[in-house]
């Protein structure tokens, strides 16, 4: 399984976009140096764009991420209490927690909620 606590932004709207089925475009520098996560997305056919090229930034836009939110069941929380599993302490954190109230093992702790979501999303895809 990958390590995607560590991954940047960029690389996880990109596996997001890959995972719900949409191209996008990685060729445009001056855009990408201005909005370092944001994707040009678009609906495809075996490859060949059928819709507009929209802007996507599931990390940062609740009205990219909510749909994937909702359809898979993820949850989002604030965690303001943390355990450290090492020394079975609880801690106070500025942490959001998200995960699946179904599938075990497939949850996510991050400052951003969403970002926590879609990495929730990305586990449960595998």
């Amino acid at each position: 399984m990958f390590d995607y606590e560590s991954m940047s932004d960029l690389q996880i709207n990109k596996l997001v976009a890959e995972k719900i089925g949409l191209i996008f475009r990685d060729d445009d520098l001056d855009y990408r140096s201005e909005y370092p996560s944001t994707l040009w997305c678009a609906n495809h056919e075996f490859g060949n764009q059928i819709e507009p090229w929209e802007q996507k930034n599931f990390i940062l836009t609740p009205d990219d991420a909510w749909p994937i939110i909702v359809e898979n069941e993820i949850s989002i929380q604030k965690d303001t209490t943390h355990c450290c599993e090492e020394c079975s302490e609880y801690f106070t954190t500025d942490l959001w927690e998200s995960d699946h109230p179904i599938i075990d093992r497939v949850s996510c702790f991050d400052s951003n909620p969403l970002r926590a979501a879609m990495i929730v999303f990305l586990k449960m895809k595998g």
